[in-house]
């Protein structure tokens, strides 16, 4: 049996090209960067393409060599064609890129392209359009310049106008010799009358004094409380000094202004004025009517807490503000707002939440309004349930259990209670928003404080309900349900109409919480602000016990 010879590497090699078997690389576009040379991979693939070297200064000696101005960059790669170099002294393993078709050129050291026919006048450089970031560098060094110039004419023509002005005055220009009011905090400097008062306006070329036009000093918009070491009418004077063009006084002392801007800007007259804001309105920022305001003095002892602390609390609860903001209006670090917000939570609630309380059947009655007395004189509760937005959180338990399909959101659930009248007298734990209606008033707690006889107003949503409230001896008043495929009877049509009418008081109180924006349905509470949701719940049930009754 005769065996096949055995061929050598460089037989098969020349067996496989010869049969196409040896894969062909990727042919990449390539141009040649020598000036006025229009060879490409594409007009020109028979020829070969020599890379720029990584050197840095072997890069420069080429582009040199080429006549280029603008120089390539040193990390890219940039090619050079053959015509610009004798191919076979130059390049080491020409034999083998001609027989092998290698792209790999290696060329002799110290070689640089030195043929370039391409190029007619060696002399001169080539030539390229300018760079459109240069030519906006070269344009705005021009405009400075001419700015420059302007002004510097406009400086001469000022101090020749101003020494024209010196010997004659215009009549219809009114000064104040003297300040309304004398004061030794102003320093005012009345041999530069002339010179303040008798600025001119420029318009269309000509200079003139338009005495009409001219505005008087306005006071500043903040008016500092008694006590304070601030006057009305140092304020008035100096901002007239400073600000107005045509005051007749200028302040020759820079320190008294720089005790000025001190005592503005200090941060005992910041957090004054955030505190006569929030007083002022305290609806607005805090919730609380002004006529409950006193209450604030009260948590400030029980609690032994700063009123200003109270204020911070409150009004990131109520407007729900960043705690950047906070800071800024109160001149505090965004630190200690923090902690004060985080510090207060727990102490406002502990001392808030008595202002809950569950009401008897016997206290109900006294204070029942008159639609309820003819048919519903035993409801002692109307119920409902409010959801509130949430960050989604990383866990995937936690984002399962307070999913809510109903909002198509992450969640938390809350079980509210009122009185006929509109008292908040019970309010539960948060639950994740997928748990059902059923299932929060059991888990609650709320059963064990139906009394016997009684009647508790709900919407149709707590329908499976009756059996528990049956073994409490208890009845549920809610709407009659409604079939697809029945209709509903004249009878069960006006029940549902005045059980609705009824309802709504639940509806208004759940209003009331939303006012709160920080409780509001999309809120998308902070996951760090999830931890205490339930106290700050229990905060603002509080303070709507403390509004106005909501049934008058």
């Amino acid at each position: 049996m005769n065996l096949p010879e055995k061929k050598t590497t460089e037989e098969l090699v020349l067996e496989y090209f010869s049969l196409g078997l040896v894969p062909k690389k990727k042919n990449y576009y390539k141009y040649c960067i020598v000036p006025q040379c229009k060879n490409t991979s594409t007009n020109a693939p028979e020829k070969l393409f020599i890379s720029l070297p990584s050197d840095i200064k072997l890069r420069r000696a080429w582009q040199r060599a080429m006549r280029r101005t603008d120089l390539v960059s040193d990390k890219g790669t940039r090619f050079c064609c053959q015509d610009h170099f004798n191919v076979e002294e130059d390049i080491e393993n020409y034999i083998y890129i001609k027989i092998m078709k290698c792209e790999q050129i290696k060329l002799k050291p110290g070689v640089i392209p030195h043929i370039f026919d391409c190029q007619k006048k060696r002399s001169t450089l080539h030539t390229s359009k300018p760079r459109p970031l240069t030519q906006k560098k070269e344009q705005k060094a021009m405009i400075k310049e001419l700015l420059c110039d302007n002004l510097e004419n406009e400086d001469n023509k000022e101090e020749e106008s101003k020494i024209q002005e010196r010997t004659s005055i215009d009549r219809g220009v009114q000064v104040n010799l003297k300040p309304p009011r004398k004061s030794r905090a102003v320093q005012c400097a009345i041999s530069n009358l002339h010179e303040t008062a008798c600025k001119k306006r420029k318009s269309n070329g000509t200079e003139k004094i338009d005495n009409k036009r001219q505005k008087k000093d306005k006071p500043s918009q903040f008016e500092p409380k008694q006590g304070t070491s601030m006057d009305l009418d140092l304020l008035v004077s100096t901002s007239g000094c400073t600000t107005s063009s045509s005051s007749a006084f200028t302040i020759s002392d820079n320190n008294s202004t720089q005790d000025f801007v001190q005592i503005w800007n200090t941060k005992d007259y910041v957090q004054k004025r955030a505190t006569y804001l929030i007083e002022k309105d305290p609806k607005l920022y805090l919730g609380i009517p002004s006529h409950s305001l006193f209450i604030i003095e009260m948590l400030s002892q029980k609690c032994k807490i700063s009123k200003l602390d109270i204020f911070i609390t409150l009004k990131k609860i109520k407007l729900d503000v960043s705690y950047r903001i906070l800071a800024d209006d109160f001149c505090l670090s965004l630190t200690k707002v923090c902690s004060v917000v985080q510090n207060c939570i727990p102490l406002l609630a502990k001392f808030l939440k008595p202002f809950i309380q569950w009401k008897t059947l016997s206290e109900v009655q006294k204070g029942l309004p008159i639609p309820f007395r003819h048919r519903y004189r035993n409801v002692q509760c109307i119920i409902d349930c409010f959801e509130i937005s949430i960050q989604k959180s990383t866990n995937p338990i936690q984002q399962s259990f307070s999913w809510s399909q109903y909002k198509g959101s992450n969640t938390i659930k809350y079980l509210i209670g009122c009185t006929p009248d509109g008292l908040i007298s019970f309010i539960s734990s948060g639950f994740g928003g997928r748990i059902t209606d059923k299932m929060i008033v059991e888990e609650s707690g709320f059963l064990n404080l139906v009394e016997n006889g009684t009647q508790i107003m709900a919407d149709r949503g707590f329908k499976h309900l009756e059996v528990q409230l049956a073994a409490k001896n208890a009845q549920l008043v809610r709407p009659p349900s409604v079939l697809s495929a029945q209709k509903s009877s004249k009878e069960e049509v006006k029940q549902a109409k005045r059980i609705a009418s009824l309802r709504i008081h639940i509806e208004r109180v759940i209003s009331r919480v939303r006012e709160f924006r920080l409780l509001q349905p999309h809120a998308r509470i902070h996951l760090q602000l999830v931890k205490c949701i339930d106290l700050i719940v229990q905060i603002v049930c509080g303070i709507i016990n403390i509004q106005d009754f909501l049934i008058k």
